[in-house]
C-alpha cells in the first residue's frame, strides 16, 4: 500500500513502523510535487506491505493512493479517478449511488 508524505520528505523517525508490516520502498522527490493520484502536491512516498491503520497515517501526515478503475456503474471502458462518493472508495461504506439518488 503506498502512502504519500505531504508535509516533509520521507525520513527515519517521520513514518509508523507497525510491527508485521514491512516498508517495501521509500522514494523522496527532488522537490515537492503534484501527484494526481492523491489530488495534491507531496515530498515522496512509502510503500507498506499492506495497509497502515488510519490513526497511523493521520498521526504521520501520509496519505494513501487511492487507485480506481472507475465507478462500478460505469462503462467498463472509463478510467475515472474515484471521488468521496464513489462506491469503490474503501473509506466509505459499499453502497448504490443510482438506488440512493447520489451522484
Amino acid at each position: 500500500m503506498k502512502y504519500y508524505s505531504t508535509q516533509r520528505p520521507v525520513t527515519p523517525g517521520s513514518y509508523p513502523k507497525p510491527e508485521g508490516n514491512k516498508v517495501l520502498e521509500i522514494v523522496n522527490y527532488d522537490s515537492r510535487q503534484y501527484v494526481p493520484q492523491i489530488g495534491r502536491e507531496a515530498w515522496g512516498y512509502i510503500v507498506y506491505e499492506s495497509r497502515i491503520t488510519d490513526k497511523e497515517a493521520a498521526d504521520y501526515e501520509l496519505v494513501w493512493e487511492l487507485t480506481c478503475s472507475g465507478c462500478v456503474n460505469e462503462k467498463a471502458d472509463r478510467n475515472m479517478d474515484c471521488c468521496w462518493d464513489c462506491n469503490r472508495n474503501p473509506r466509505r461504506r459499499r453502497q448504490d449511488l443510482y438506488k440512493t439518488g447520489r451522484r
